[in-house]
């Protein structure tokens, strides 16, 4: 009997793009037009799970975080207390996504990075470095400690760039990530601990029919006969809430309606 469901992943899992643009459109424009006082916390589908199944829920996503967050949110959950009633929902987000540890302060700092210009490392890397990603959109500012940078100009940002542009084996760090991360899976196996993934990125779509242990865990979202990710599963079928506002804000993240639909797909595995 499940007495607890632990959601843990990146934007899709905090509920983002609800109500983290600094203008605060999206939120003017659910309740212009919806009358729907809309936000993050209270629309995102951990909080939906828990209304519909009254279900203690426990929201553990963080906008911009990777594998990394993922596998270290769990095994602190794991050493914390016994997680045998307990069902870990996790969102597998993009490859490009670490965790820095700051030992001035204590905190880990989201490191994010992409390919400048183009699709292929030749072209080097840009990145960014903040504590809360939120916050980061909401100021146009990196965050560090206590000190802010403009992530233009500040010459640490330079200086990670440079880094990854130097060292960075993009081969090898997503056969490292996909050993933790496959590690983490047969471990929580193994303890008979019950756990869902979706996948909101196109990177580990591969891996559903290459490990039976990934299939049968994996919520998959399927168009037209194929495995698709996340963000073009709300795209074609209009749950994100770029569709939702009818075009008014340009954001693939999913709305409200979106995000129950995600909680309805984890409530029919719960059933079965």
């Amino acid at each position: 009997m499940i007495n607890e469901i632990i959601c843990i992943g990146s934007s899709h899992a905090e509920g983002g793009g609800l109500d983290t643009h600094k203008d605060k459109k999206t939120i003017d424009w659910y309740l212009k037009n919806k009358n729907i006082k809309v936000s993050s916390k209270t629309h995102c589908f951990p909080t939906v799970l828990n209304k519909k199944t009254g279900i203690k829920t426990t929201n553990l996503g963080k906008c911009g975080t990777g594998v990394e967050y993922l596998i270290r949110k769990c095994e602190e959950q794991l050493e914390k207390e016994d997680c045998s009633n307990k069902l870990f929902v996790f969102e597998r987000s993009i490859w490009g996504r670490a965790e820095l540890f700051d030992p001035k302060d204590g905190n880990y700092i989201v490191a994010n990075w992409g390919h400048r210009n183009g699709e292929e490392p030749s072209d080097g890397y840009e990145s960014y470095l903040t504590q809360d990603y939120n916050q980061e959109f909401h100021n146009s500012h990196l965050i560090y400690g206590d000190k802010k940078w403009d992530y233009t100009t500040d010459k640490c940002q330079d200086k990670y760039d440079d880094f990854l542009s130097r060292f960075l084996d993009e081969d090898n760090l997503l056969k490292n990530l996909d050993r933790q991360l496959l590690n983490l899976f047969y471990k929580l196996d193994s303890l008979k601990i019950s756990f869902l993934i979706f996948n909101s990125e196109k990177w580990y779509l591969h891996k559903i029919e290459e490990n039976p242990l990934i299939k049968k865990n994996t919520i998959q979202l399927r168009y037209e006969g194929f495995d698709i990710a996340l963000w073009d599963y709300l795209a074609k079928h209009k749950l994100s809430i770029r569709h939702e506002t009818d075009n008014k804000i340009d954001d693939g993240h999913a709305g409200i309606y979106g995000n129950e639909f995600l909680a309805d797909l984890i409530i029919k595995r719960i059933d079965k």
